[in-house]
Order: C-alpha cells, then structure tokens, then sequence
C-alpha cells in the first residue's frame, strides 16, 4: 500500500474560438463611456429610492486612476440613501466598484453630510 497522492482528475474540453468571451473579443468602452453609464444608473437607483426624486444628482470627478461619484441630495433624502446602518450606500458601493474595477479605474461614491439641527 502507497501513501502518495493521488493526482487529481482533470477534464479538459475545447472551446470554440469563435464563441469564447475573451477580452480580446469583449468590445472595448473608453473610461469617460463607463463612467457615464455608470453615473446615469446610479442617479436613477437612487431616485427610486428617495421619497424626493427631483432633488437627487449625481457628478463625476475624474482623478488620474479613481473616479469620484458624488451624490447630491435633500436633507430628507439621505436617511434613504444610507439605508439603515449604511446598507444601501454599501452596497451601491460594491455594485459601482465592482463595475469600475471591470473597466481598469477605482471608484468612490460620496455621500454629501449634513449636520444635525440641534
């Protein structure tokens, strides 16, 4: 009896080079293109969110490797834009980086802060 490992099973299949999604085949969007996309889906998502739709805006700035997304809104907006303990803003945030990350640059949305009335 042998105690060496055994060698795993490896099934190798053939793609058709025609059909793979490679990146060479992927079609190629300029940065300004993505980010614009990008800008145009988060400002509705969040428009379908707040109660004050009108009063919701979303602005890039471009950095030399991020980009910033900066939201815009009411005071009465952004205790919907956070979600409670900060979920929505989070996981707009992984959705919009996990995006930009596809496309090669960072990004960072920001929230505007509004202090309390006391």
């Amino acid at each position: 009896m042998s105690l060496a490992p055994k060698q795993p099973l490896v099934i190798r299949r053939s793609i058709n080079s025609e059909a793979s999604l490679s990146e060479e085949n992927a079609p190629k969007m300029s940065r300004e293109e993505v980010t614009s996309m990008v800008r145009e889906h988060l400002e509705c998502l969040l428009k379908l969110i707040c109660p004050a739709p009108d009063d919701i805006s979303v602005t890039a700035v471009h950095g030399e490797r991020t980009t910033i997304f900066k939201i815009d809104c009411s005071k009465k907006n952004v205790g919907r834009v956070l979600g409670k303990g900060g979920q929505n803003i989070n996981g707009l945030r992984k959705f919009i980086l996990a995006i930009t990350s596809n496309h090669g640059f960072r990004s960072i949305v920001e929230v505007p802060y509004h202090p309390i009335d006391v």
